[in-house]
């Protein structure tokens, strides 16, 4: 089954020591290319290219770390960073910025929102997989 525009289904990782992670960006191509990524290294993805649809995905599956592009077509990133922290669940899940811009300003809004990291796109594949290792290993801990 396809899954509706904008969005797509998870897809397990082959190893079982992963967690879920929750990639939310408009960019098609750039939820392929992390996903790719994060399922090699042994994780559970799934994705939505609209803030709502990634709202409704992260109420859902309540995924331990969550990529939101700042650039979403119906609602910032930042403001998503927002309404998920004002949730009972939402300080579950450990969030990270994806932005074209990392500047000083720009890391400060994220952290004020709610974000627990920022990373400017594109991602250096060694920082995102060290700071994935980072925050799963935070989820892990009591």
């Amino acid at each position: 089954m396809t899954p509706p525009a904008g969005e797509t289904a998870a897809h397990p990782g082959p190893a079982s020591e992963g967690v879920t992670l929750l990639i939310v960006d408009d960019n098609e191509d750039a939820v392929w290319g992390l996903r790719t990524l994060l399922e090699l290294a042994g994780h559970t993805v799934l994705a939505a290219g609209t803030g709502e649809r990634g709202f409704a995905a992260a109420q859902a599956h309540r995924p331990a770390i969550a990529l939101l592009d700042i650039g979403l077509p119906d609602m910032s990133g930042l403001e998503l960073a927002r309404r998920i922290r004002a949730t009972g669940w939402g300080h579950e899940l450990a969030l990270v910025a994806l932005s074209g811009l990392g500047q000083e300003d720009d890391v400060r809004q994220s952290k004020a929102a709610g974000f627990d990291a920022h990373l400017t796109k594109p991602a250096e594949i060694a920082q995102l997989r060290a700071l994935v290792a980072e925050l799963a290993g935070r989820k892990a801990k009591p």
